[in-house]
């Protein structure tokens, strides 16, 4: 028989058990993190496999943006060679006139240097021989001082942007999946007031996600004066059902103003938007000076917004 003594000793102390359980936490956790390793590895090797790809895609993009450059300039030289070509023909027709001319004028003047040779003057009939030149003689120079063409360039490809090549999205919708539209009615563009408080919307069939919020953001310009316009940050709020984003401006002077809204850089539909606000002179009403209600929903994340309180870039 074993004693009550030495059977207790048999039994794993608290200690142990601790220990063991310890032991099985560090290894469970060694080896979960053994296999995250190599999924970070393999991970890795794919983003440079697409990385890669993504740049044979650019590159490509690239090539084919030269192709088109170098036909719209070969469509523009043929353009430029007919044009010449046509004031060519026009100065081609304008030498046959002199030339023609020139023809009916060199016989007459040879038979009046004859006769000038034979002393034959009198037998000379001079009317007959006004007659057949004097069109040619009477007939104005043609102008030869045409307008030369020349080439301008334009702007337009002088300052080549990425955005321009194309861009990388980084969430999970496209710029074409928003669409920006005015919400202030358009009589409330015309205040007497000093202030004009304008409503717009961006709306979408997909979603607000939190990763849209980050890459989207926006811009408000008087065109006229070209000052930049703050953003009403009480007013600019998230719908419930993330579908769809309010942004107020107030437009202290009057003139075009300019709503510019991008994701990843790229203009969502209808942005630029271009809203023109005008000066009523007729005196405010007490509804013109009220401040309309705000009912806020949900506001977007906006932090570090700058000295017009617009968002910081990649934000709304």
């Amino acid at each position: 028989f074993t004693s009550t003594r030495d059977f207790g000793q048999l039994q794993p102390t608290v200690e142990e058990m601790r220990l063991d359980n310890l032991l099985e936490k560090i290894q469970s956790k060694l080896v979960l993190n053994d296999e995250l390793l190599e999924r970070i590895d393999a991970r890795r090797a794919d983003l440079k496999k697409i990385c890669k790809e993504e740049d044979l895609k650019i590159a490509r993009e690239c090539d084919q943006v030269k192709e088109r450059v170098k036909n719209a300039g070969e469509d523009l030289k043929k353009k430029t060679s007919g044009v010449f070509h046509d004031l060519d023909q026009v100065l081609m027709d304008r030498r046959e006139v002199v030339r023609t001319g020139s023809l009916v004028l060199c016989p007459e003047i040879e038979k009046i240097m004859e006769l000038g040779d034979d002393g034959q003057d009198a037998i000379f009939n001079v009317e007959e021989c006004w007659e057949k030149v004097r069109e040619v003689a009477e007939h104005e120079q043609p102008n030869i001082d045409l307008k030369m063409p020349l080439f301008n360039s334009t702007p337009t490809l002088s300052k080549v942007k990425a955005s321009d090549i194309g861009y990388l999205c980084m969430a999970d919708f496209l710029p074409n999946n928003f669409e920006l539209f005015i919400t202030s009615p358009i009589t409330k563009l015309v205040s007497n007031t000093n202030t004009t408080k304008v409503s717009c919307m961006i709306k979408t069939d997909q979603m607000f996600t939190d990763n849209i919020q980050s890459f989207i953001k926006f811009s408000i310009k008087n065109v006229s004066s070209e000052d930049s316009v703050s953003f009403c940050m009480e007013d600019s709020m998230l719908s419930e059902d993330r579908k769809s984003f309010s942004i107020s401006f107030v437009a202290q002077q009057p003139g075009m103003h300019l709503v510019t809204v991008l994701l990843y850089g790229q203009h969502i539909t209808n942005s630029p938007l271009t809203i023109p606000v005008t000066r009523d002179k007729s005196p405010p009403t007490k509804a013109d000076i009220a401040s309309p209600e705000v009912k806020a929903v949900k506001h977007f994340p906006i932090s570090s917004p700058d000295q017009n309180y617009n968002p910081s870039p990649g934000q709304l």
